[in-house]
């Protein structure tokens, strides 16, 4: 079978799904922790390993693209957290992964590879932004498309390197936005009053034969090192304008639908 039809049929089978997880009724939520959470980013290791590297020299304006063949440079942002601008790379290894690769301020060079053989064309640079409430920015690759849901692998640094950061909905472990003539899906980023870092991925259905949709909104928090679903809310939209506004990335930096265009 095709993989681009196998991803299409699982985006269609992961809302069918979300629509009856969000009949279930949700458990208390969970006691949180101070909002201001020790970070989980020290200094890092001089010694490399299988995904870090020896600092290049001699490459000054693309450090994270030295010694290597089809690499480009997508950012310069803080990953690391130390408040100071990395430059990141994207290096095509063919048309099913990528290797992204991060020069730090500190001169070390570390990778991930990502599989992006169910995006046509061989992935898409997704943005950078702040998205957990560690210090630094998370990484977004577009990895996986349906006919109209473009899917997400994000990275983001820890001491031993970058490390996939998985979406905590129950959707899909890929952070995935949608939008087509019956659902919308779409994640924003914001603060709780209590200053915790939230990701709310909202979500609306259109209502057979109108142009009215009904959906959840779904909060997870940061809490020191992972995200917890914390609340669920009833949402409705009277007008496919207003429906359509929930598709997408709403979070600082990032495009709506990061790489499609």
């Amino acid at each position: 079978m095709d993989p681009h039809h196998i991803i299409a049929s699982f985006a269609t089978a992961a809302v069918v799904g979300m629509a009856a997880l969000s009949a279930a009724p949700l458990g208390p939520s969970p006691q949180l922790p101070s909002a201001q959470p020790p970070s989980l980013r020290p200094p890092t290791p001089t010694s490399p390993s299988p995904s870090r590297e020896p600092g290049a020299h001699g490459a000054t304006d693309r450090p994270a693209c030295a010694g290597v063949s089809d690499c480009r440079i997508v950012a310069s942002v803080d990953v690391d957290g130390d408040a100071r601008a990395d430059q990141v790379g994207w290096r095509q290894l063919s048309d099913r992964s990528i290797q992204i690769r991060v020069h730090t301020a500190r001169a070390a060079i570390v990778t991930a590879t990502v599989d992006v053989q169910l995006w046509w064309g061989g992935g898409a640079w997704g943005g950078a932004s702040s998205v957990d409430g560690i210090p630094g920015a998370e990484l977004l690759v577009g990895s996986a498309q349906g006919a109209h849901t473009p899917m997400y692998t994000m990275l983001t640094y820890r001491p031993d390197g970058l490390r996939v950061e998985r979406s905590p909905s129950p959707l899909s472990p890929l952070w995935l936005v949608d939008a087509a003539y019956g659902d919308y899906i779409g994640w924003r980023r914001h603060h709780l009053p209590d200053g915790h870092v939230a990701m709310t991925q909202r979500i609306a259905f259109r209502t057979e034969g109108t142009n009215r949709f009904k959906g959840r909104d779904v909060t997870y928090v940061w809490s020191v090192d992972h995200w917890v679903r914390t609340t669920t809310a009833p949402t409705s939209y009277s007008t496919v304008r207003s429906a359509s506004g929930v598709g997408g990335f709403h979070v600082a930096g990032l495009e709506a639908f990061p790489g499609t265009g």
